[in-house]
């Protein structure tokens, strides 16, 4: 893992690697495009990704696209 900037919560954490075309129908070969994000926000996104289904492939890139520009709720401590 790799401390960073998550690009969606815009916090210092340790990210995890998010494969933009899912491992499970894409394998990994071929698969190399990813965004690294905190484990918390992949979590998140991974809830908008159908889990049996394969999609067309810019359904993938679309729903990381729309999740990342969806600003996070702002913390008020």
């Amino acid at each position: 893992m790799k401390t960073g900037i998550c690009p969606k919560c815009r916090e210092v954490k340790e990210l995890t690697t998010h494969h933009l075309f899912p491992r499970r129908f894409y394998g990994t070969k071929q698969n190399k495009k990813v965004l690294l994000i905190c484990r918390s926000c992949h979590n998140k996104l991974e809830t908008f990704i159908p889990q049996k289904e394969k999609m067309p492939d810019r359904f993938y890139t679309s729903i990381v696209e729309l999740f990342l520009a969806v600003k996070p709720e702002p913390k008020f401590w």
